[in-house]
């Protein structure tokens, strides 16, 4: 498996919630949380309080915007931990730790090329 670029996992994820996935070959996680966070941010800065609304109205608004500004930091937040912590492991497939001197090998390595012992 090719190995990723952690930092550019995690910037694209930054960048837009869900670009990471993408980047990572996960598009199905990818998709969904773009597209959730895409539809957030469009209900938010399409739905306006109009000037002839009664206050409780404008008051419900604000507070049904900053719940969904909220779910949105949460969906981006999560993004953006997830793909720093995927593109990890994808690094991380197929390599194991030296019994003796605890350096990162292949799986495939017989000997470990730090201590010269066999594992």
């Amino acid at each position: 498996m090719n190995s990723k670029n952690v930092k550019l996992a995690t910037s694209l994820s930054a960048v837009f919630t869900g670009l990471g996935y993408f980047y990572l070959g996960r598009t199905k996680k990818g998709t969904y949380l773009f597209f959730a966070a895409l539809f957030i941010w469009l209900a938010i800065f399409t739905d306006k309080s109009l000037p002839t609304d009664p206050p409780e109205v404008q008051s419900s608004k604000v507070i049904i915007h900053a719940v969904m500004t909220l779910i949105n930091v949460t969906l981006w937040i999560y993004g953006v931990v997830n793909s720093y912590k995927t593109a990890r492991v994808i690094n991380e497939m197929g390599t194991k730790n030296c019994l003796f001197c605890g350096q990162i090998i292949s799986i495939d390595e017989n000997f470990c090329r730090f201590c010269r012992k066999a594992v």
